[in-house]
């Protein structure tokens, strides 16, 4: 017997075939013959994927995607000094939106490593965007330097583009720290969830539908049921 799971983000479809647990729970699944190096790019293209349904349940084209940089005089010494001031700039932007009676929804990730190779701290943010005005207050309330970068989404292909950016770090470079967030999303976001369907033929194989587009390589990892999972778009 096997479990078909199917979580759906708008266009983007995420689906994962495992067997289920066994009914003993004395009894576990074992791993067979899963490296560290392979069991770590699994967790990657995971936390990955949960930020593409994430986001893509969540934002728009005309949401925001905000860059926030720091100069020589408030760069922060590393990942966690950088904490303090982003918590603070989202704390008064948050009482402007409060103030005005919108809500603030957003994801954050916080890099190190530049596009053009450099190391420097910096934060990449999509916001959900109320009206023109909040450009303005985005940039005025920000301490740390300037933010070199706000801009309004394209569209629903730039979304998913942003999301594969901000899991570029990890996944390129390969200077994630393990048990460390990739992403950080605010508790008012919409979290999609999954439709599970039992097969009962355990040779059931399942792949990216005639006419979608696969977004990243189907996964499947030995042991543990044998899981499989597959993300593609549904094109319109």
């Amino acid at each position: 017997m096997k479990v078909l799971s199917t979580l759906r983000a708008g266009r983007v479809v995420r689906q994962t075939l495992f067997t289920p647990k066994s009914p003993n729970p004395n009894q576990r699944r074992r791993g067979v013959g899963i490296s560290k190096e392979d069991k770590q790019k699994a967790n990657l293209k995971t936390s990955y994927e949960k930020l593409l349904m994430l986001m893509c349940a969540n934002f728009s084209p005309g949401d925001w995607w905000i860059t926030l940089s720091y100069d020589d005089e408030h760069l922060p010494a590393d990942r966690e000094a950088s904490k303090k001031p982003f918590r603070k700039y989202m704390r008064k932007f948050r009482k402007y939106r409060k103030d005005n009676n919108e809500p603030l929804k957003y994801v954050y990730c916080t890099q190190l490593t530049t596009r053009n190779g450099g190391r420097r701290l910096h934060h990449h943010m999509v916001m959900r965007a109320e009206d023109d005005s909040d450009r303005e207050r985005l940039e005025k309330l920000w301490e740390g330097g300037k933010i070199t970068y706000i801009r309004k989404l394209k569209s629903f292909e730039d979304i998913m583009d942003k999301a594969h950016y901000m899991c570029r770090e990890p996944r390129e470079l390969g200077v994630h720290i393990p048990g460390e967030q990739m992403w950080t999303a605010s508790r008012s976001l919409v979290r999609p969830k999954p439709q599970y369907m039992t097969i009962d033929n355990d040779s059931v194989d399942i792949n990216v539908p005639v006419g979608c587009t696969e977004l990243s390589e189907p996964v499947q990892i030995p042991g543990y049921g044998g899981d499989k999972t597959i993300l593609y778009y549904e094109n319109p």
